[in-house]
């Protein structure tokens, strides 16, 4: 780099350079010069000045870069002859190869190695063909000649890759040298895809030379797939196919997609494979690269579960593109056997062979030869005058067999490295092809067949075998993420979208075949052998791969949602269809499923696909045995925490679709249960944490809501709920201090909460709310399991409450409509829990020296419980003052769900004071009363006490009777809107708007039947006080007690009528005030409630609740 004296010019490097122009007769010299070169430009900060040394003018420009385009492109090396020397890699120069060879593998690294250089543009770009004067984005390569653009290395490289194609095709091999270089030039080519400088170039250039990628995947696979060299080729060229993918997808290049789409999607005939002819993208005729399916996807899925096999020749010689690949790679790669040695130490021998390795590219590790070649022969020569003279022989024997089993272990370590490289290209081709392909390439039914053929084709090569742990990593995470996009497959056509994705380009030469061949059956079939086959990989995976764990426990629940999507769909077409939804109820009733497994039966028949696809999931996890759930278990308890989640929401999963009583026991049995309970409580410090303002992580959270959902599924039935109550999972909660660091609040405006997080991290309130609401779920399931007559259940659930009452005491004194969305989910959770707990038996069911304390923390629980009563009562008032101060700036789904949390809390509110009057006898008669007798204006402001009178209830019922009739106008309105939308149309908006309008409807209908709920129920308690207060009250002429008596005195003392202080006149106004209340415009409002929403089993209820209100008020004298 230094001055020249010759010319007073720093131009050594110019004059070096200048032998590459030479290289047609002096190619040892051109390649000593590239040499140099490639070593001056690895040392740091030379890039300008050698770059400003070639580009100092247009001719010297031009002369430089031909003699680098001269070298590629000579056509004077013996390319094609075999070659059988392995010993080249470690070889001086030449090693068997031509000079010109060497030449090209040296231009071919040093335009890699210049490549990655920060400094831009550098040597590489300008070898290239980029215009150096500009970005190198905005470089238009063009093929030399074309708008008088010189001759560059791209186009040569182009010229190199069609020539090894057309040998590849021709069925001739390669030299392993040349081989090598292709291998070099396939990556130098991805490395300028996947530069975000040089990408776009290139792809486009790439694109203007016939379809360059086209041309050679339509070339797949490439001949000799045993040789690394030629598996690392065809990685090289899926890499830059995945690129050239996504981006075609991304700027909407529908055409180009569309070519690469079809040939990776096409079927590939093997017997006509080497008579095959190359073709031109512009030749390609749509029956050529249609796309089909072959016998291999039906036969796939064997009852048994047998690997599938072909029962046809032309179904053997066909195969998608995608699935011929595969079987270029051995899966099963064995361990070399190390031979026996007479004169060597093996330990001595593994330390030479661990000191002899060399790292090469790609972090690889070879053993040097030359090397260990040296070693040994002065190992030899060391102990020549100690050895007999025959043993001479012996020892170089043994030394010959020591290298060749060196060159073994080198021979295996490349096809291992290639092997891995290849998959995880294919993975990156298979898994970016199906993310990103549009609809109007492939409909959803093909896709679904495809994807489901490719995932078969991966299990059936990697289960049977003893996979490296390298390759089974690629390939459970190419199966995880295929599963993703089939669960997505079943998620789109299940919401009714297959009616926009079926305008499909290439589907007319799809559906023509996939009609007859993808049946439901087949379609079951299938699904059976990907299952057989992941629970198989899931027995035989060790658990020394956690990613390997991780990668099928989500495979397997991506799978579980599939049928589970489909179950729901089914059930969901016979809701609408007309039968009873499970979730029709507001109050939804967890029960057994395995007590209603006849009835189901009877309802769905036993050909119903979807419930066909539950059993089979269930059988085929029976068939597996106790080892399968108690691997499942065993990965609940320990190891990584994502492979703890998904662990334990396989068994949630597995538990939702049918609730199996043996793997609930064995779960019980083996300790697992307790051990998950018990870990709750170590957990509590780590919680406790994440409530910090910056936690350090949130692993503890997810792995809790993981345990807590798990529990949940398990307290879904009987025998589970018991289970838990038995290893005191909700004494474990009451002692968990979590719930205690409850966030200080105020209440605040509601677009201040609204606002949404820009950290990734919750705030403080959404974090206390992901530990609450998990605890809250599990007391409400075993409480809808066991039902509110369980004295265990419903004792530790208070317990619990109780255990809390600070945290609870604060959400309720803190209650009104006008908190935030949070707040107010938080306290509907609350409430409900409190009602559905409400017992008359509470206080008998504990020791009698608690019930003091007992009776005065029920006593204050239910105060603040009433005070809450006249806050949210669906007053137009009320609704006004929330649209005005909360509702102004929140969108439609907001005000919805506010509103629908206001009216589920006064729902919980009007549940609970039912539930504090009536026993669970079998006469369910009223034992007490909450609410005084005295109805009108004068006490609807006084504050504590209108809580406590019967005022309350007549208002509530009164303004839910109103907004019933208001509210359904606006649904009637919906309806219309969305039945006047086209029935059958492509339109997205058109679709988007049915969909807003379908969600807002069910909206608008839960609303309505919480009204309908708080309607019956403040019904229910009035006819109760009448009919307390009228016939079985005895009349005096004093009041011995104020009006609050009449709450928590008569539920906590009162057991008999015998007590009861009230007077003649308090029942005379009585009467009259509901006489005016209940007038003849009210009472058809009434009953067009009832007969707008009564369902089936409360047909007739409110009518009879009338008729006897009537009665009371009307008929009853009083005395």
């Amino acid at each position: 780099l230094g001055l020249n004296p010759r010319s007073g010019k720093a131009d050594h490097m110019l004059n070096v350079t200048r032998f590459v122009t030479y290289s047609s007769w002096l190619p040892e010299n051109a390649l000593v010069a590239i040499r140099i070169l490639a070593a001056i430009m690895r040392q740091p900060n030379v890039n300008q000045q050698i770059l400003g040394l070639f580009t100092q003018n247009e001719r010297i420009t031009n002369e430089i870069r031909q003699g680098f385009v001269e070298c590629l492109e000579s056509e004077r090396v013996s390319e094609f002859q075999q070659q059988d020397d392995e010993l080249d890699e470690f070889s001086g120069a030449g090693g068997g190869s031509s000079v010109e060879l060497l030449i090209k593998e040296a231009i071919v690294a040093l335009l890699a190695d210049c490549l990655p250089q920060q400094a831009t543009p550098n040597l590489a770009h300008y070898l290239l063909g980029f215009e150096l004067n500009k970005e190198l984005r905005l470089t238009n390569l063009q093929q030399p000649g074309v708008l008088n653009f010189p001759s560059n290395c791209a186009k040569s490289l182009i010229t190199l890759l069609d020539g090894a194609l057309e040998q590849s095709k021709s069925g001739k091999s390669l030299a392993p040298a040349h081989e090598r270089l292709v291998e070099n030039a396939y990556a130098l080519l991805y490395t300028l895809c996947y530069n975000s400088r040089t990408s776009e170039v290139i792809l486009r250039f790439l694109r203007s030379c016939n379809d360059f990628l086209c041309r050679h995947i339509q070339g797949l696979p490439f001949a000799n797939v045993a040789s690394p060299h030629v598996l690392n080729q065809m990685t090289g060229l899926l890499k830059c196919v995945a690129i050239e993918l996504k981006l075609t997808s991304d700027k909407s290049q529908v055409s180009q997609f569309g070519n690469l789409c079809k040939i990776l999607l096409g079927v590939v005939q093997r017997e006509n494979q080497q008579q095959h002819q190359q073709t031109t993208i512009d030749e390609m005729s749509h029956h050529q690269y249609s796309t089909t399916f072959n016998g291999s996807m039906l036969s796939a899925s064997m009852v048994g579960g047998d690997a599938p096999k072909s029962s046809s020749s032309a179904a053997e010689s066909a195969k998608l593109l995608l699935c011929q690949l595969l079987d270029c790679l051995n899966f099963e790669i064995k361990s070399l056997e190390k031979p026996k040695w007479d004169y060597f130490d093996n330990a001595v021998l593994a330390g030479l062979f661990q000191s002899c390795e060399l790292a090469v590219a790609g972090g690889l590790k070879l053993v040097d030869i030359k090397r260990m070649h040296d070693v040994l022969k002065d190992e030899l020569n060391s102990v020549q005058t100690t050895i007999a003279a025959g043993q001479r022989a012996h020892i170089l024997a043994e030394i010959e067999s020591i290298l060749v089993y060196a060159l073994q272990v080198n021979s295996q370590r490349n096809l291992c490295a290639s092997t891995v490289r290849f998959l995880e290209a294919w993975g990156q081709v298979t898994e970016v092809l199906f993310s990103v392909t549009p609809a109007m390439f492939v409909s959803l039914d093909v896709k679904k067949g495809l994807l489901v053929e490719i995932v078969q084709a991966v299990l059936g090569k990697v289960v049977p075998n003893q996979t490296m742990p390298e390759l089974a990593n690629l390939a459970s995470s190419s199966v995880l993420l295929l599963m993703v996009n089939l669960r997505h497959c079943y998620s789109l056509k299940n919401s009714g979208q297959e009616g926009v994705q079926s305008a499909s380009l290439v589907a007319g030469s799809f559906s023509g075949q996939v009609g007859g061949m993808f049946s439901p059956k087949t379609n079951t079939l299938s699904l059976r052998y990907i299952l057989q086959n992941i629970l198989e990989w899931i027995l035989i995976s060790g658990v020394g791969s956690q990613k390997l764990r991780i990668n099928l426990y989500a495979a397997l629940l991506n799978y579980m949602h599939i049928v589970k999507g489909n179950r729901d769909q089914s059930e969901k077409e016979q809701a609408d269809g007309g039968g009873v939804s499970p979730r029709d109820e507001f109050y939804v009733s967890r029960l057994d499923k395995s007590l209603g497994k006849a009835l189901d039966g009877t309802t769905h028949g036993t050909s119903d696909e979807s419930h066909a696809q539950i059993e089979m999931v269930i059988e085929i996890f029976q068939s597996f045995g106790d080892k399968l759930i108690d691997i499942l278990c065993h990965d609940c308890t320990g190891g990584h925490d994502i492979c703890k989640m998904l662990a334990l929401s396989c068994i949630d999963m597995l538990l939702d679709m049918d609730s199996l009583a043996s793997v609930i026991q064995f779960i019980s049995k083996r300790g697992y249960l307790a051990h998950l309970i018990d870990s709750l409580l170590k957990s509590d410090g780590r919680l406790c944490r994440i409530l910090d303002k910056q936690p350090e992580n949130m692993k503890a959270l997810y792995v809790y809501e993981s345990k807590l959902a798990m529990l949940s599924r398990i307290g879904g039935s009987h025998i589970g709920a018991e289970l838990l109550l038995e290893e005191k999972a909700l004494s474990v909660l009451a002692g968990m201090k979590v719930f205690d660091l409850h966030p200080d609040f105020q209440v605040v405006t509601y677009s201040s909460h609204s606002q949404p997080s820009s950290s990734f991290i919750p705030p403080i309130d959404a974090r206390y709310r992901q530990i609450l609401f998990p605890a809250l779920n599990l007391c409400d399931v075993i409480l809808s399991t066991l039902g509110q007559e369980n004295h265990s259940a419903v004792t530790q659930i208070i317990h619990f409450l109780l255990s809390h009452g600070d945290t609870i005491e604060i959400v309720l004194r803190a209650g009104t409509p006008f908190l935030d969305l949070g707040l107010l989910q938080e306290l509907a959770g609350i409430t409900s829990l409190i009602a559905r707990a409400a017992n008359q038996e509470i206080y008998n069911l504990i020791t009698p020296n608690a019930n003091q304390d007992l009776r005065a923390h029920l006593h204050r629980l239910q105060k603040l419980m009433l005070t809450l009563l006249p806050r949210f009562t669906l007053s137009e008032q009320t609704l006004k003052e929330l649209n005005q101060t909360i509702l102004t700036h929140s969108s439609e789904r907001e005000r919805s769900a506010h509103l629908r949390y206001i009216l589920q809390i006064a729902a919980n509110l009007a549940l609970y004071a039912r539930n504090s009057i009536s026993n669970h006898a079998v006469d369910h008669r009223t034992i007490s009363v909450l609410f005084s007798p005295q109805i009108g204006e004068s006490h609807q402001g006084q504050g504590e006490t209108a809580s406590h009178s019967l005022n309350i209830v007549v208002v509530q019922l009164k303004h839910s009777v109103e907004y019933y009739n208001r509210e359904r106008l606006s649904l009637e309105s919906m309806l219309r809107q969305r039945n006047s939308l086209p029935s059958l149309s492509l339109d997205t908006n058109v679709q988007i708007q049915h969909n807003n309008l379908t969600e807002r409807l069910t909206s608008k209908q839960e609303e309505l039947k919480r009204c309908v709920f708080i309607t019956e129920h403040c019904l229910y308690l009035l006819w109760a006080h009448l009919d307390f207060f009228m016939l079985r009250a005895i009349p005096v002429s004093t009041l011995h007690f104020n009006n609050v008596s009449y709450g928590a005195d008569n539920y906590l003392s009162a057991q008999t009528e015998v007590g009861w202080k009230i007077t003649a006149e308090d029942v005379a106004t009585l009467k009259k005030s509901l006489i005016a209340v209940f007038n003849e415009t009210f009472c058809k409002q009434l009953l067009a409630t009832a007969q707008d929403h009564a369902r089936a089993s409360d047909k007739g209820f409110i009518e009879a609740l009338l008729r006897r209100i009537k009665r009371l008020i009307q008929f009853v004298p009083v005395k």
